[in-house]
């Protein structure tokens, strides 16, 4: 799908011209950021698709089975689950895709995940060869089935090609892997007008694309055409019409950071928001969103305490604030975390919610730390040492003793806190 390779485009142009007044400004909610991930998140859908009953049925547990942890930021085992089937189906291309995307997602909440994982991106494109090389052959299938979902997985499969094209310079490949993407994703229709999923894809093409020669150079915005409008009804389409649960799902997560972030409709948002919520009640990603969103509508008070009932999760999964705090925290827009021009108004959130007295212990722990890192950052050493020793002063929560101890010892910027973040301070850092 050229959907993938649209965002990525999108995301260049936009690059740092996004400012909200909310708290979670100190993890940076990037518009662009959400759109890759909403948009690799429909990756998952597609693993309902497959070709006989039995391996369907397979794949459609394996999909619910991986999808739940992914929305729970239980990135191993997401993978697992799907590496599993592929055993079972080697020759099944939507496996390969899935597993795909699965990885994209990861990678795109938590930066440097290639790098300290290399594996991880050989992977990545070996799924992508063996996704084509399997499609190809079905789509020859004497099987109009088999022969729509491989269109269906090749389409999709050239769009996340388009975006390492796009990584690399490559232009011109990624434009042109993008549209053959989108015409496959349209010939489907032709052999199935009633395959509303595939909508889902559609959808998002015609939005971004439309949304992008406002912004785009002359020489570049003539490749790209669509309609904002027919976006929006396309996704509408895939919500209410969709055969599969999380192409449902998916359509209404891209429908929720298109009406929030660029069409101000905060209120179709919210009731989107509330239908994933319905399915996903406890995904550390959607829960933040509605934190965001929830500020963003002026209703601070419910914002606040969405955030004290994110944190009391912890109490059950330690590893929110542990080692998925990266993705809970900064997932949305993980390059610019922490981006100094923002954090007064972070500052502001949070010295207002250490203010409020909520009787949670290690509440007040996190926000004197995450205030401290803020100030750091912008260059206020004075009130991020006050932070630090108010930290240490505190109960400890999760790891963050150690993270203040390492501030105090060496001002903290943001390449430093993005590596605490992910990895943990020093002292009691993991070594692989």
């Amino acid at each position: 799908m050229c959907n993938v390779c649209i965002i990525a485009i999108f995301r260049r142009i936009m690059s740092g011209q996004m400012r909200h007044n909310s708290f979670v400004n100190f993890l940076i909610f990037d518009s662009v950021q959400l759109m890759i991930r909403v948009m690799v998140s429909l990756l998952f859908a597609f693993g309902l698709f497959a070709g006989p009953a039995a391996a369907e049925s397979d794949l459609a547990t394996t999909a619910r089975e991986s999808n739940a942890f992914l929305y729970n930021l239980d990135y191993d085992q997401a993978v697992d689950s799907i590496a599993g089937y592929i055993k079972r189906h080697p020759e099944d291309p939507l496996g390969y895709l899935f597993e795909l995307g699965t990885i994209w997602w990861w990678s795109s909440a938590e930066p440097g995940l290639f790098e300290r994982r290399p594996a991880l991106k050989t992977r990545i494109e070996e799924d992508i060869k063996k996704s084509l090389k399997f499609s190809k052959i079905q789509i020859k299938s004497k099987n109009p089935e088999l022969t729509a979902h491989a269109y269906f997985a090749s389409g999709l499969t050239l769009g996340i090609r388009a975006q390492f094209n796009l990584a690399n310079g490559r232009w011109l490949r990624a434009y042109f892997d993008g549209r053959k993407g989108k015409k496959h994703q349209n010939y489907l229709l032709t052999l199935d007008p009633e395959y509303y999923d595939a909508y889902l894809g559609i959808g998002v093409f015609e939005y971004l694309a439309g949304r992008l020669p406002g912004m785009l150079k002359v020489g570049i915005y003539i490749f790209v055409r669509g309609n904002v409008q027919e976006g929006l009804r396309h996704l509408h389409m895939a919500m209410d019409k969709g055969r599969y649960p999380f192409v449902v799902t998916q359509a209404a997560s891209n429908l929720l950071s298109f009406y929030f972030l660029n069409e101000d409709k905060k209120d179709e948002a919210l009731e989107v928001l509330k239908k994933i919520l319905a399915d996903y009640p406890d995904s550390p990603y959607f829960r933040f969103v509605e934190i965001l969103l929830l500020d963003q509508m002026g209703d601070w008070e419910s914002s606040h305490d969405k955030a004290l009932s994110l944190f009391k999760r912890a109490e059950k999964d330690p590893e929110i604030l542990l080692g998925k705090r990266m993705s809970t925290l900064c997932s949305l827009a993980p390059k610019k975390c922490l981006q100094p021009g923002t954090l007064s108004l972070v500052i502001e959130w949070l010295t207002r919610a250490l203010a409020k007295d909520a009787a949670v212990a290690g509440w007040k722990t996190l926000c004197h730390l995450y205030r401290g890192v803020a100030f750091d950052v912008i260059g206020n050493r004075r009130d991020a040492v006050k932070d630090y020793f108010e930290v240490l002063n505190l109960p400890n929560k999760a790891d963050s003793h150690a993270i203040a101890r390492e501030c105090l010892e060496k001002t903290c910027r943001d390449s430093e806190i993005q590596t605490l973040l992910s990895d943990g301070p020093r002292s009691i850092r993991q070594v692989p």
